[in-house]
């Protein structure tokens, strides 16, 4: 069953855990993320995260390195002290507008 949308959840960022592998059912919910790397200058580096949106669980692409825009991120997800900025807009989703800050989501 789908997620409910509410543009004014407030949800705490944690990391994303896959049950039954990548065949097993899609059971992410709000707020989950999962760091993923890539390549920049022939080296493998931390790239930025999929995000389960905070509003509708739809998964959102934030990049926090390479050459085109991306967040700045600091702290640690698992630590619960991820921050990035700038803002966080789902616009091409529910319109989940917020901040990801010390480890929770919080709309504007």
């Amino acid at each position: 069953m789908p997620t409910e949308i509410d543009l004014k959840r407030t949800v705490r960022a944690v990391r994303n855990r896959i049950e039954g592998g990548l065949d097993g059912p899609d059971i992410s919910q709000p707020g989950e993320m999962t760091p993923y790397i890539q390549m920049i200058d022939g080296a493998l580096l931390p790239g930025g995260f999929t995000l389960f949106c905070p509003g509708c669980a739809e998964r959102v692409s934030l990049p926090t390195a390479g050459p085109g825009p991306h967040w700045a991120a600091t702290g640690d997800l698992d630590a619960g002290t991820l921050t990035l900025t700038p803002s966080i807009w789902h616009s091409n989703g529910c319109g989940w507008h917020g901040y990801l800050t010390n480890g929770v989501f919080s709309p504007v």
